[in-house]
This record gives structure tokens, sequence and C-alpha cells, in this order.
């Protein structure tokens, strides 16, 4: 996110995210009080019976948990670019068909799994 404004809008595809994969209602919300979470933010999440724990004023040691979740927000946006481009990847090198699903056959499920490499030959 390049300014405050654009939290509402990061978070309303987070909460999309996070209830898709997991499959599990979001139920509460911790903010650090900051005007950006006011007004139609506080409104999105009452609409959706997310409850908002505010960080009292002028404790910023707590603000931490609040600041290290906008930070997950802006990776997120670097994590699906990065899954975007290497979709692309695969698309341009022919890497697999798309095919018909055979009648009375089910779908796998399929999620994205990272690992740090730390050897070359891994």
């Amino acid at each position: 996110m390049k300014t405050k404004d654009q939290v509402l809008s990061a978070f309303k595809e987070f909460h999309a995210l996070v209830e898709r994969e997991i499959g599990k209602k979001f139920k509460c919300l911790k903010a650090d009080n900051g005007g950006e979470y006011r007004g139609p933010f506080e409104a999105y999440c009452k609409m959706y019976g997310i409850r908002m724990i505010n960080t009292p004023p002028k404790t910023p040691q707590l603000n931490g948990v609040a600041e290290r979740m906008n930070c997950t927000i802006e990776e997120k946006g670097e994590w699906i670019k990065a899954m975007e481009e290497e979709i692309n990847y695969l698309h341009e090198n022919h890497t697999y068909d798309l095919v018909e699903l055979p009648k009375g056959r089910k779908a796998l499920k399929n999620k994205w799994v990272y690992r740090l490499k730390i050897e070359e030959e891994s």
C-alpha cells in the first residue's frame, strides 16, 4: 500500500482470501486505533460481523501486532504478483494441458506450497 486510504480495499481482499482458504468466518481484528480504521472500515467490519479491538491511545508498544498485519497485507501483493508470474511462465512454456475431467471423477483441491531453498540442488 502506498497510502492509508488503501487499507480498506486491501483488507477486503485479505478478508476474502482468509475466509476462502480457511473456510471459516473472520471474527476479530486488532487495530492500532489509526484513522484508517475509522468510518468506512468500521462500517465494513460491522456489516460482516467482525469485532474490532483497538489498542489504547499512546501505547506504541502495542502497535506492533497491527503494524505487522499491515506488512502482511503489503507482502500479500508481492506474493500474488509472484504467483501470477509463475502461472504465466507455465503457460508460455506449455508445461501442461487443460483437459476435460472424466465422468465420475472429482478434481483435487490445489494449494500453493512454498518452501525455502537452502541448497542449490534441493
